[in-house]
């Protein structure tokens, strides 16, 4: 049994279990297999395989970055972009939506994860303080205030799909909750703005 086997199947159950909740043995179930599939020889422990989950998402997350700077102007448009892309990616692959768990459960499980280059926090913060500094959200906008509540709100209207607490069209919420914001912080035609980001990511 590969390790990446084994990173697979405990995505999936953090995901869906939390940290604490997660074992070996259910990490096997999810593979078909007895726990000894798992076996110490791999991860010495639970925590080296949600440092793995985690460092393997890491890498996608820059990789998207990566792919969204190179198609889009630096801004709300890349921001928005950015952000329909993570939120496309953790629907689509248990690795996000466990990362995304894993590190909000950090502090009260006890897990510390080695400090990434890449956090969304700072990547939003640039794209928000650029658009300060373009004059398409007015200069006495707070980059730091702004981006606390554009990931604090966000990250609330996936959970709701995530957790699956109610249905929940989480684009569209996203895109008007994303329209009220902007506005809110005296952005003309916000709602322009998040349309155009519709039309240049994954999410459609």
């Amino acid at each position: 049994m590969t390790r990446q086997a084994i990173i697979t199947a405990a995505a999936a159950e953090f995901a869906v279990r939390g940290f604490e909740a997660t074992t070996y043995s259910s990490i096997a179930a999810a593979m078909g297999k007895q726990k000894s599939a798992v076996g110490y020889h791999h991860f010495a422990s639970k925590e080296e395989i949600a440092l793995a989950v985690v460092a393997e998402q890491r890498q996608r997350w820059s990789a998207i970055v990566e792919r969204v700077e190179a198609a889009t102007e630096p801004g709300l448009v890349r921001l928005f972009v950015l952000l329909l892309d993570a939120v496309e990616d953790a629907r689509e692959h248990a690795l996000a939506r466990a990362t995304v768990r894993l590190l909000v459960e950090a502090r009260t499980v006890g897990l510390v994860f080695p400090r990434s280059p890449f956090g969304w926090r700072a990547a939003v913060q640039q794209q928000v303080q650029t658009a300060i500094d373009a004059g398409v959200i007015p200069a006495g906008a707070s980059a730091e205030a702004l981006t606390a509540r554009l990931l604090n709100a966000s990250f609330g209207v996936f959970e709701v799909e995530n957790r699956g607490l109610q249905p929940a069209d989480t684009v569209a919420n996203l895109r008007a909750l994303w329209a009220d914001l902007l506005s809110a912080a005296g952005v003309a035609d916000a709602g322009s703005v998040i349309a155009e980001a519709g039309g240049l990511t994954r999410t459609r």
